[in-house]
């Protein structure tokens, strides 16, 4: 486990506030016909679930506060927000067991993931404990158009190439409806009193991330300290739409970004300028694969 961030967060108690809802149940109510059922996990056994039961929703998604805000554990001191987590969460996995202080919230459509990711990490990451927990799931798409249920296709091998965006050619597994969200309402209900500022977002949406971004809006100016993507030239080629490089660039760019690290086909990473002499920058982490 590396060291906790010793800068801003502080040390000081938390006085951790009661829980009186669920990000995911409460958003539904703004999209019209929103909804999204239980999960099938199969036989594995979950403490407090009857083997094989299906899971509710509401065990993944993030707990909130009466003021819609997240509720986070008392000793966590730092965010990460990771969207689309493949088959295995890779990241989200690497961070949580780094950094003993950090939280992080994932947004994972595709139904097949989450199951998954549910039976890798069910007590690894303490979904079993709630008072431990610091890895969540917020089982939506992320979008710049108007909340509502969107076709989501799921790739043919890989978890990690379904998307919004429809394939070219070559057949898929199924597509389904799923709710979409914008980014700001995710990085809004993370709440600023106590973090300031995102550590880190990564964004693996197959050739969506570009309206992933546009959606935070200035919430992504004004808190996202490191962001990372892949640039878009094997999406491009894979989707009927996607992004590429050249607009992910300009999109930072706009926004007050600046590359500090590129692999030539794998993650882009840009610093927000306005945190560049930050106090805790060297201790911030925007390790991703």
């Amino acid at each position: 486990t590396k060291p906790v961030l010793s800068g801003s967060s502080g040390d000081a108690p938390v006085d951790t506030p009661a829980v009186s809802g669920n990000f995911l149940t409460e958003y539904l109510k703004k999209i019209p016909g929103g909804a999204i059922g239980n999960f099938d996990y199969g036989a594995f056994p979950k403490a407090g679930f009857n083997n094989g039961d299906p899971i509710p929703h509401n065990v993944l998604s993030p707990p909130i506060d009466a003021n819609g805000k997240f509720v986070f554990p008392a000793n966590v001191k730092r965010v990460k927000i990771d969207i689309g987590l493949s088959w295995n969460a890779p990241n989200s996995d690497e961070w949580l067991t780094d950094y003993a202080d950090m939280a992080v919230v994932g947004v994972e459509p595709s139904i097949y993931n989450i199951m998954s990711i549910f039976r890798l990490y069910y007590y690894k990451h303490h979904w079993d404990q709630p008072a431990k927990r610091r890895f969540f799931i917020i089982p939506t798409a992320v979008d710049d158009g108007e909340p509502r249920m969107a076709t989501f296709y799921q790739g043919p091998g890989d978890g990690g190439t379904s998307s919004l965006n429809e394939f070219k050619s070559g057949s898929i597994r199924f597509s389904k409806k799923v709710p979409t969200v914008h980014l700001k309402e995710i990085i809004d209900a993370v709440p600023e009193d106590r973090f300031p500022y995102i550590e880190h977002i990564k964004t693996d949406t197959q050739g969506n991330d570009v309206k992933a971004l546009r959606s935070a809006g200035e919430s992504l100016m004004k808190r996202v300290v490191y962001y990372s993507a892949e640039p878009g030239e094997y999406e491009k080629n894979q989707y009927k739409t996607s992004h590429d490089g050249n607009e992910l660039k300009a999109f930072m760019a706009e926004a007050g970004f600046e590359m500090i690290k590129k692999d030539a086909d794998a993650q882009w990473t840009f610093l927000n300028s306005r945190y560049r002499d930050h106090p805790d920058l060297a201790e911030m982490d925007f390790t991703c694969h």
